[in-house]
Parts: structure tokens; C-alpha cells; sequence
């Protein structure tokens, strides 16, 4: 298990593309739910469908990464 806390943002898509560990995904997930979670928020105006717009935002990370 590897700390990626204190890789940028830039530097964690490039090691991702380089070893595709999921963790990375994760660690992005985690600096960015919220922002994600609440954007969704604003547009959908539900909560249970702003949760499933981050999932399918991040599971959507995998493939486009």
C-alpha cells in the first residue's frame, strides 16, 4: 500500500497510466467526492442521484484514464 497523499493530482494520473493500480483512482476519489458530490447536487437536485453521479463519474475514471 503505497501514500499518495503527497502526489499531485498530475503526477497520480501518470502512475496510474503507468502501473494502473487502483488505489491511485482512490486517492483521487477521496481529494474529489465532495467537490463531485455537490456539483451533481447542484444540477440533479437529489441527493441519492447526486451519489450515483460520483460512483459513475469514478468508475468511469478507470476506463478514460
Amino acid at each position: 500500500m503505497s501514500d499518495y497523499r503527497q502526489i499531485s493530482d498530475d503526477q497520480l494520473v501518470i502512475l496510474y497510466k503507468e502501473n494502473l493500480d487502483k488505489e491511485i483512482v482512490g486517492e483521487l476519489f477521496k481529494r474529489y467526492t465532495q467537490f463531485v458530490f455537490f456539483v451533481s447536487l447542484k444540477y440533479l437536485k437529489n441527493e441519492a442521484e447526486a451519489h450515483d453521479a460520483v460512483m459513475q463519474i469514478f468508475e468511469k475514471l478507470f476506463d478514460d484514464l
